[in-house]
């Protein structure tokens, strides 16, 4: 085969291959630069949970008792490794006195407690959503995901990915603040 040749069959696949990255990383990024879509529940009520402990013998979780206070969710699990990552700040949280529940999602309850046992329990109350249909009710993409809760029961933050130390100082202290006292 000639050169030329080969460089006629070449340029088409080449050509294809190049479209379908453009697309691809067009699809996997929104118009603001993030490539993780917005909550559809952000500024919305939390949805009606209520799911069994993970620890038997202790409470679940159950949404419409958590009103009348700001809290932290956490949608996490054992097998996630970002959550691994994160669990610092969800302890740091926790130790200021900041109400934090936990759903963990999709996990070996016997591997979740290991876990919890081994690293702290941030968690107030932690549910166990082994079918993920609380992971559904939230809209959650994957694990972790932290969303802030108001008082009145509505969703004022989401964030998806592992918490840093940066998101606990910039974002999600100040925010607790205010919704703990408005006039601050």
């Amino acid at each position: 085969m000639t050169p030329r040749r080969l460089l006629l069959y070449a340029l088409p696949a080449v050509a294809v291959v190049a479209l379908a990255a453009l697309f691809a990383g067009r699809l996997a990024t929104l118009e603001d630069g993030t490539d993780v879509p917005p909550s559809a529940r952000l500024d919305q009520a939390m949805p009606v949970i209520q799911l069994e402990s993970l620890h038997p013998g202790k409470p679940g979780l159950d949404t419409e008792a958590l009103r009348g206070a700001p809290y932290v969710l956490n949608v996490w699990a054992e097998w996630c490794g970002p959550c691994k990552i994160e669990h610092p700040q969800l302890l740091a949280m926790s130790r200021q006195g900041i109400a934090v529940y936990g759903i963990n999602y999709k996990d070996r309850e016997e591997r979740a407690r290991s876990f919890l046992a081994e690293r702290g329990d941030p968690f107030r109350a932690v549910g166990t959503d082994q079918d993920g249909k609380a992971g559904i009710e939230l809209g959650i993409f994957g694990v972790p995901e932290t969303f802030v809760v108001d008082r009145d029961g509505i969703i004022r933050h989401r964030h998806a990915g592992p918490l840093s130390e940066g998101d606990l100082e910039r974002v999600f202290l100040p925010m607790l603040a205010h919704l703990q006292d408005p006039d601050r």
